[in-house]
């Protein structure tokens, strides 16, 4: 099992992609693709069964509930998050750092954003956690060629841009240590933006090794 986990947290159209390709550059780093927000469910599972086993304090004698006080919730937890490290991002010998990158989180509220993001960082060790911004009109333009956010009404990018931002400036506040916000606007136009992740992560930065990267295009 690998040692340390990164995570991209962002919202669709944001260049999440190419932060994940900046990521993967780096020797012994394995970021993957989406998943559906599959985290979200077993955290969501996770959150029940502890509601389950706590509903009726440690004994339960309701027949309905029988047996949820005996609910093993922390080793269920550990198995499933083992079961998703082995069958999902599946580590390699040569991996340092393995994680993926999500965009399904616009329309989540902002405790379960934050309950995940928590349950996240206690059941991964040594986590770090990545946000990725983007200028919400460059977000709009991006998901007019690419069909995204289909049937929302014309201001719900900016909207949800706006809340993720706050949220994401908020959450690094809480936790810098381990949380670090990106901006694409910002490092596209100038690379040594990105030596602040660098650092954050604990890794060298090669400025020219980044700017030879960044100039293939992505399609995407």
């Amino acid at each position: 099992m690998p040692k340390n986990y990164v995570f991209i947290v962002t919202y669709g159209r944001s260049g999440s992609t190419l932060l994940q390709s900046i990521l993967n550059s780096i020797d012994g780093y394995r970021i993957q693709g989406e998943n559906f927000n599959c985290l979200l469910h077993l955290y969501r599972s996770c959150k029940m069964l502890r509601n389950a086993r706590n509903r009726n304090g440690p004994k339960v004698v309701d027949l309905p509930w029988l047996g949820a006080n005996e609910i093993r919730v922390n080793r269920y937890i550990s198995e499933v998050v083992r079961a998703f490290v082995v069958h999902v991002l599946q580590p390699r010998e040569e991996d340092r750092v393995i994680g993926f990158k999500e965009v399904r989180y616009g329309d989540m509220g902002d405790e379960e954003l934050r309950g995940l993001l928590e349950f996240i960082e206690k059941s991964f060790n040594n986590c770090k956690i990545i946000f990725n911004k983007r200028n919400a009109d460059g977000v709009a333009a991006s998901s007019r060629k690419q069909g995204w956010f289909k049937g929302q009404p014309s201001d719900y990018v900016f909207a949800m841009v706006k809340r993720m931002d706050e949220f994401f400036d908020k959450a690094v506040q809480e936790e810098p240590g381990t949380r670090y916000i990106v901006n694409y606007d910002e490092y596209i136009m100038d690379n040594e933006k990105l030596r602040g992740l660098f650092e954050f992560l604990g890794e060298p930065f090669d400025l020219e090794r980044l700017r030879s990267l960044l100039s293939v295009r992505l399609i995407h």
